[in-house]
């Protein structure tokens, strides 16, 4: 039987706020990226490739850190949508490069500015040296969960 004291108000958890924060940007986000044929679960291995065009598809799992088999299928509707491509490994067969398509960099350019209008968006309600402490804090709380 739950009392009084055991109730927690979502409201005053940091879990329920970051993950409705989160929510609430990524459906933002999501609906603005959708005009440019990119959904919310490939974008991070657009960015990723942007930052390092050529990973193996390994590298590219763990900079999103992400399963193989999941690299695998937002791979496959990437190159669908002719966003990327890939090439066997010239030094080691068994590996799998994955580059940009000219298409996959354009679209890059064209999320881009998507991205910052969702960030200034939601830190619209801060100043600047309240932002600067807010990102520092977030870091701060992801960090202390992964260890890094």
């Amino acid at each position: 039987m739950m009392t009084n004291d055991d109730f927690f108000d979502p409201e005053d958890t940091i879990g329920f706020l970051i993950w409705d924060a989160n929510r609430a940007m990524n459906r933002e986000f999501s609906d603005r990226i959708a005009q440019h044929g990119v959904t919310l679960g490939l974008w991070p291995f657009l960015r990723a490739l942007w930052e390092g065009d050529g990973l193996t598809q390994r590298e590219l799992s763990e900079k999103v850190r992400m399963k193989g088999p999941t690299t695998v299928a937002a791979l496959n509707k990437l190159e669908d949508k002719g966003f990327v491509r890939r090439q066997g490994n010239k030094n080691d067969a068994r590996k799998i490069n994955v580059f940009l398509t000219p298409e996959g960099r354009k679209v890059y350019r064209k999320v881009i500015p998507e991205v910052e209008a969702v960030n200034v968006e939601c830190l619209a309600n801060l100043s600047p040296s309240e932002q600067a402490a807010f990102k520092d804090m977030i870091r701060r709380v992801r960090n202390s969960v992964t260890g890094v």
